[in-house]
């Protein structure tokens, strides 16, 4: 696991995560849907896929709308990790 400097993180992002945002902290993407249920499904989806690699990002649920913060907490930085599930989360996305 590569731990990323902020830098590189802010280098890499618009690179491999345009949709993603970054805060000094997080890694962060809010994901529109077009009802409640889907996005509850959607957070089910990560959820699992979170569980498989023992990797686990904050989720908040809004209405229609999920959005999703990632780091690696044994780290308190920004890892190869994160940019996996992140990238992972949104072929998950895609899929809806």
């Amino acid at each position: 696991m590569k731990i990323f400097s902020d830098i590189e993180v802010l280098q890499n992002i618009p690179l491999f995560l345009p949709e993603w945002h970054y805060d000094r902290e997080n890694i962060s993407r809010e994901y529109l849907f077009s009802s409640y249920m889907s996005s509850i499904e959607f957070v089910n989806e990560i959820a699992k896929l979170a569980e498989s690699i023992d990797h686990h990002p904050l989720i908040h649920i809004f209405w229609r709308k999920v959005v999703v913060q990632i780091h690696t907490h044994s780290v308190k930085s920004v890892t190869s990790l994160d940019f996996e599930l992140a990238t992972n989360m949104d072929k998950v996305f895609n899929s809806f």
